[in-house]
């Protein structure tokens, strides 16, 4: 047998280098395919993360399903984007959650997971308002609009020349207006103006809220088809007999908005409970809230009989008192979450107020605030609640310090928190949280309305984000829907509504 020539073993020698050179090709991609699964297993699990934290706070407030800002963990980075279903804006979000991250070769990757996420409660309960700002807010839009035959309304002999307004309710791409008085008994009062391009709002419709009175509503909430609405006037309710100069409540199907229809005046009852009773501007209905069948209505002070009300309207043809609560004092307005009504009032010593209203017909005191003192003589006019916390407005004071603009930590409604203030100098009449910062209608006695905005997004200083707008008139009510406020004011005995949006 011959023995290898060296060119034999040069060959051999290189077939042997090119296998090896395969082999540890194969064991280094290997691993960059378990580096590659792994990197992804990963990212998933981060979007997956993210998504169940929005689903979390969605089931304490709706109105925290919200976009989130990049953050970094790690190796990823994440980020979520909520945007509307436009078959259902009010109360399904599409939600897109993001982890990106860049492999060992340095090339850009992601897991990208969506879904579409629905509240369940009534639907008719939600606050249309947008929890999320979108537009130039540090420099807003503010369109003014006459409530007068001939401008926002047609001519008319059915229309007061002017009208004051008592309060509006922005739903569903419309909006409700009622009149605090108007000059004659047949002039209409409750008007439905139409909301397709939220910046200009064209009539609808109208009626007559009381035939026999000049005087008008304090407050309106509109769910589904239905316009709850409270009355101002002032009655001896011992003696009255149900009407619209007779009634804390009246209720009107929306259902054809060129045409609204009453339903049913409704006087709570005198001689059974709640035994509601008082004249003079007693036991007139004040504050509106509805929650899921049910009105909660504030009265102003009774003479005797709970201020506090609340009515089964699952049927709006026949309302049902089912309990209530006598606070001794009127009731500015209700705002009502998880079974807890929070009450604002003009109660020197308990301005706030919590209930507990799981048991409709035995409703409890939870908690109350006075948060400065009777010395200071406030009383509480407005609030809005965001997941566990409240912002209370307040009415004024003349001593300097003493803010108008209050949040608590309402985690434990038997035990709240104060967590920041802010001294506003008018009192608050109503307002709106958005995006952490606050959106307020305000009044000074002998001046104008304003509507201030302030940033809230740092609890240990609340500051003011654009110079406030003033508006004509002395300030009535405010709402939310979209990206648009609508606030109504009085100029005299002629009524206004400004609507604000973000500028260009």
């Amino acid at each position: 047998m011959r023995g290898f020539s060296t060119l034999e073993i040069i060959i051999a020698m290189a077939l042997m280098a090119s296998t090896l050179a395969a082999v540890v090709l194969v064991s280094f991609g290997n691993q960059a395919l378990l580096g590659a699964a792994s990197a992804n297993a990963g990212a998933v699990e981060k979007a997956q993360a993210l998504l169940e934290t929005t689903r979390a706070n969605a089931r304490e407030d709706f109105r925290l399903v919200n976009n989130s800002a990049t953050t970094s963990t790690d190796i990823y980075r994440t980020s979520l984007s909520v945007s509307d279903v436009a078959t259902d804006p009010y109360t399904t979000k599409h939600l897109t959650a993001i982890a990106s991250w860049y492999d060992e070769t340095h090339t850009a990757r992601s897991v990208e997971l969506s879904e579409l996420l629905t509240d369940f409660d009534d639907p008719s309960t939600q606050d249309t308002c947008d929890p999320e700002l979108t537009g130039n807010w540090t420099s807003p839009s503010t369109s003014n609009f006459v409530l007068s035959p001939g401008l926002l309304l047609p001519t008319n002999a059915r229309f007061a020349a002017s009208n004051t307004i008592g309060a509006v309710d922005a739903y569903h791409g419309k909006l409700y207006v009622v009149d605090a008085s108007r000059s004659a008994k047949t002039n209409d009062s409750f008007f439905i103006f139409d909301l397709s391009d939220p910046s200009s709002p064209t009539y609808i419709g109208s009626t007559d809220t009381a035939t026999s009175s000049t005087d008008g509503m304090n407050a309106i909430t509109v769910a589904g088809d239905y316009a709850y609405i409270s009355n101002a006037h002032g009655a001896n309710f011992k003696t009255c007999k149900p009407a619209g100069n007779c009634s804390q409540l009246q209720i009107y199907t929306t259902a054809d908005p060129s045409s609204p229809a009453l339903l049913n005046e409704y006087l709570l009852p005198t001689s059974s409970p709640p035994f509601i009773i008082g004249s003079s501007g007693q036991a007139i209905g004040n504050a509106l809230f509805y929650d899921d069948g049910s009105i909660y209505l504030g009265l102003s002070k009774t003479s005797s009989g709970p201020e506090f009300n609340i009515i089964d309207v699952h049927d709006p043809t026949h309302p049902a008192w089912v309990g209530g609560y006598a606070i001794g004092a009127t009731i500015n307005q209700i705002y009502v979450r998880n079974g807890y009504a929070y009450l604002a009032t003009d109660d020197q010593s308990r301005k706030l107020i919590v209930l507990d209203v799981h048991d409709p017909g035995n409703v409890s005191l939870v908690s109350s605030l006075d948060p400065h003192g009777t010395s200071n003589q406030e009383y509480g006019y407005s609030s809005y609640m965001v997941g566990n916390e409240i912002f209370f407005g307040m009415s004024s004071t003349s001593i300097n310090g003493s803010p108008e603009f209050i949040a608590f930590d309402m985690t434990d409604p038997s035990a709240p928190v104060p967590i920041a203030s802010q001294e506003v100098g008018a009192s608050i009449l109503g307002f709106f949280v958005r995006d952490a910062k606050s959106f307020l209608l305000t009044s000074i006695a002998g001046m104008a309305a304003r509507f201030q905005m302030l940033d809230t997004s740092d609890p240990a200083e609340f500051g003011t984000t654009a110079p406030a707008i003033i508006l004509p008139g002395t300030g009535a009510s405010i709402d939310c829907e979209g990206n648009y406020f609508y606030v109504a004011t009085n100029n005299g005995s002629q009524g206004n509504i400004s609507i604000i949006g973000p500028g260009t």
